[in-house]
């Protein structure tokens, strides 16, 4: 039986156009509190307390009111440029995932320099339905042009809330990506939901 919500993950690395490596979907097991208390409050528009990603614990009180043009503090947005403060994002640490993370383990940062990699934007595709499934995928590229080779170990998606900082909302662990000079690592989420 398939649980009636699933995010899964995969990845592909090329070397300009030539495909390297693909796998297949992999099943997440790593959304975070921040995921829960994200939904919650916009779903209920009550104050939740939240935890960003420097560990500041941070309270919203969401605004369903706002939805007309005003301020809205209630975004669950991940679509991101070139930047690495959110959106889908990777790092070096191996350390297990656990419900209360709110930051990378080692997060990688933007940028060409040693032990860094280019983030391209973040993307989020419209919602493709069947008669009994809907799902949507994000997905961002990471190219290597550090002049070293770079094994990815985790990765994660940090959601921007308008007017209140950066959430780590989902973590995995994925063993060794190994993203050589010159490539580039393709991650994808799909998140379904099955009737």
């Amino acid at each position: 039986m398939k649980d009636n919500l699933e995010l899964k993950w995969n990845y592909e690395i090329k070397q300009g156009n030539k495909l390297i490596k693909r796998i297949r979907l992999k099943k997440c097991k790593s959304f975070t509190s921040n995921w829960a208390q994200t939904l919650f409050g916009t779903m209920s528009g009550r104050q939740v307390t939240m935890t960003d990603f420097s560990g500041t614990p941070v309270t919203f009180t969401f605004n369903a009111s706002s939805y007309g043009g005003g301020a809205d503090n209630s975004s669950f947005r991940v679509t991101a440029g070139a930047t690495s403060s959110y959106g889908l994002v990777v790092g070096t640490g191996i350390t297990a995932a656990a419900i209360a993370d709110y930051a990378m383990d080692t997060q990688i940062i933007h940028g060409t320099g040693a032990g860094q990699l280019s983030h391209g934007t973040t993307t989020v595709s419209s919602p493709s339905a069947t008669a009994t499934e809907a799902t949507f995928r994000i997905t961002r590229i990471f190219t290597n042009s550090s002049g070293g080779d770079i094994n990815v170990e985790e990765i994660g998606l940090v959601n921007l809330q308008v007017g209140g900082g950066y959430f780590l909302i989902i973590r995995d662990v994925t063993g060794t990506l190994a993203v050589l000079n010159g490539q580039s690592l393709t991650i994808n989420y799909d998140l379904t939901t099955t009737i």
